[in-house]
């Protein structure tokens, strides 16, 4: 595969308007919070830089089963780059290759589930491949489950666990995830917090 659709798109993690500063907003509804929104990783290629064949080649790896192929022209399709954009379709090519495993893939088809794009909204299927995207160490999914619980939206509120979530979050070198972070600890006591780290340590998160 070109290495240009090696440089794609990753879902970004808008997170500040669910917890705010010294007023508590952890009852406001989560959908402000877990819009995903897809933007470019820095220096990469756009897209549309592609050549129609390498386009060509990535929808052809696609339909022949490779999970990565399909998350990549997920994300293209997501974002209307390269391709035309389509929910619809983003959510189709995040679904198969969810189901193959990639742990991405299902962060996308997660947080897609979660808010109603390309489909009906559905938190128990955004529940179901977010855990399995954590379970597998990917950050974002990690800080949108920490978000979950975080407000109780989809899932039973609970402090303590998106504070595990959102850790490991940061540990995957997730930014955002460490303001919220912050924000969070702000509203749980000195216990929870230390809680929160031991469940973390030992990836005891539900």
């Amino acid at each position: 595969m070109s290495a240009l659709f090696r440089k794609l798109l990753v879902l970004g993690l808008p997170v500040t308007a669910l917890l705010g500063g010294a007023q508590s907003t952890v009852d406001r509804p989560a959908t402000q919070a877990l819009a995903p929104v897809l933007a470019p990783l820095p220096a990469a290629p756009s897209p549309r830089d592609g050549t129609p064949a390498e386009v060509a080649e990535l929808r052809q790896a696609a339909e022949q089963g490779d999970a990565e192929a399909q998350t990549w022209l997920g994300s293209m399709c997501y974002l209307g780059e390269g391709v035309a954009q389509d929910l619809r379709q983003a959510r189709f090519w995040f679904g198969r290759a969810a189901r193959q495993g990639d742990p991405e893939a299902q962060a996308k088809l997660g947080a897609m589930c979660y808010m109603g794009e390309g489909g009906p909204k559905d938190a128990a299927e955004a529940l179901r491949w977010l855990r399995q995207s954590a379970a597998k160490d990917n950050a974002y999914a990690q800080g949108c489950l920490g978000l979950m619980y975080a407000v109780g939206d989809g899932v039973a509120k609970d402090g303590v666990a998106a504070c595990a979530l959102l850790l490991r979050a940061v540990a995957g070198g997730d930014e955002q995830a460490a303001q919220s972070l912050r924000l969070l600890q702000r509203q749980l006591t000195p216990a929870q917090v230390e809680e929160g780290r031991r469940r973390a340590a030992g990836a005891g998160t539900r």
